[in-house]
């Protein structure tokens, strides 16, 4: 049988107390809000409303020039999945720009995918 050395002393308690300390932030950061992709909140959006996310893509602008079309902004991804954002002033000077959206997201059959805006800011795109 075969005897393994049992970690200890000053460099085992330091490794012991760091692990500690990123399982801590870890699970603090569970909490916090999420990073989900448009395509997420497209399929599982009755299990995001309500909650903060954080959400990336292209703001486009709708209706501007169509008196049929409510005036509104969303975020758009490549797949052109959608989610409307709230206030229209907050996003209206991200017209055309990759941005990245921390948010309370709603969901509502009847109005759709909403995003109501707490911060909203330019990203680069890497090519």
């Amino acid at each position: 049988m075969t005897s393994h050395p049992r970690a200890s002393g000053p460099g085992a308690r330091a490794a012991l107390g760091v692990l500690l300390l990123v399982l801590t932030a870890a699970l603090s950061a569970c909490g916090g809000p999420r990073g989900v992709s448009l395509t997420e909140l497209a399929v599982n959006s009755e299990f995001y409303d309500g909650k903060d996310v954080v959400a990336s893509g292209v703001v486009r602008e709708f209706g501007a020039r169509d008196d049929r079309v409510e005036h509104h902004y969303v975020l758009q991804d490549a797949e052109v999945n959608r989610v409307q954002l709230l206030p229209a002033d907050a996003a209206a000077p991200h017209t055309g720009s990759a941005v990245e959206v921390l948010g309370e997201f709603e969901y509502d059959e009847d109005r759709g995918r909403r995003l109501h805006i707490d911060t909203i800011e330019a990203v680069r795109v890497s090519r």
